[in-house]
């Protein structure tokens, strides 16, 4: 009988360089990165179409911010490598779940322009889109300070409402919402979190423009996201002014691109997360191996090493091809 080989998941880096002359360099900075601060988890925005809308451009929006991993054999890592980098953190899939990771799900945008069965999954994300947008307004009113509540809504199908109670309405108003609070025994402002940290794990199905057909789909993605939390602390933390200015000079080009946020627009690096622990134990020595090009061994043992970090490193050439 033939052995099934063992799988494990792995992150791979650096996806794009200006050349492949830069990718030692690159994924040497990267990896020094790692080591000082930990995992990296970067914001984006996806996007599906939003069949339930007013206008025929509405679209379905996910803030999310995750660290991707791929579930691979190691036979396998080398043609991966092709496309998404020659260095990757290897973890048994045991390792990677105690870390928090989930596998994503993947939602088919719509594929008619008339009402049909392939408008369900996008239409189950408009609803809990506007489940947490509902929740967060809750939790708004529950943070609002002064005797009187004035509620300004901004509205899908265009324009604005605006309503002023009184000091008896508000204090009524105020107590419904904390007597709510109390059936599912959670405070709004963490059942909000846990939808908004949910929206991390959606993902298309494919986006033609890039992939083929289910091309995502196939890439069986596991994601940490940023939002759970262990006895009461978070997992990640926001990058200091000082993370961010490495993140600029690893890629000044990726992680100076902006995003729209409630606030404002504001840049990836200053959006990024950082998983820097386990406990008092750093996150990376829960990994299982390092895989780099063979033009990079020497210097990332020498990184690893420089961090107390005791991983094995192998090199990606030699490793069997599948």
């Amino acid at each position: 009988m033939t052995a099934i080989p063992e799988r494990f998941f792995f992150h791979n880096f650096p996806r794009s360089v200006p050349s492949r002359d830069q990718l030692v360099s690159r994924g040497l900075q990267i990896l020094r990165c790692i080591c000082r601060n930990g995992l990296l988890l970067v914001p984006e925005q996806v996007s599906w179409t939003d069949p339930t809308g007013t206008r025929p451009g509405d679209r379905v929006f996910a803030m999310q911010r995750r660290m991707c991993f791929t579930e691979l054999a190691r036979a396998e890592l080398r043609p991966h490598a092709d496309t998404f980098g020659p260095f990757a953190l290897q973890f048994r899939i045991e390792q990677l779940r105690k870390l928090g990771a989930l596998p994503v799900i993947y939602v088919p945008d719509r594929t008619s322009e008339t009402p049909a069965l392939d408008w369900a999954g996008v239409s189950l994300l408009a609803r809990i889109a506007d489940a947490a947008q509902v929740i967060g307004n809750l939790v708004d009113t529950q943070n609002l300070q002064g005797a009187t509540l004035v509620a300004n809504l901004t509205l899908r199908e265009g324009g604005a409402h605006s309503r002023a109670f009184d000091e008896r309405e508000t204090a009524a108003i105020r107590d419904y919402v904390t007597l709510i609070q109390g059936a599912p025994g959670q405070r709004l402002s963490e059942i909000v979190g846990a939808l908004r940290a949910l929206a991390s794990m959606f993902y298309p199905t494919e986006n033609l423009q890039y992939t083929d057909l289910l091309g995502y789909y196939r890439q069986r993605e596991w994601r940490l996201f940023s939002g759970p939390q262990i006895a009461g602390k978070p997992t990640t933390s926001l990058a200091t002014d000082e993370q961010r200015q490495e993140l600029l000079q690893i890629d000044p080009v990726f992680f100076a691109k902006t995003l729209p946020y409630p606030e404002g627009e504001a840049s990836l690096a200053s959006k990024s997360h950082f998983m820097r622990q386990v406990g008092d134990a750093h996150v990376l020595s829960t990994m299982n191996q390092l895989v780099v090009p063979s033009a990079a061994y020497d210097d990332s043992v020498g990184i690893l090493a420089e961090h107390g970090l005791a991983i094995s490193v192998v090199r990606l050439e030699d490793l069997p091809e599948a």
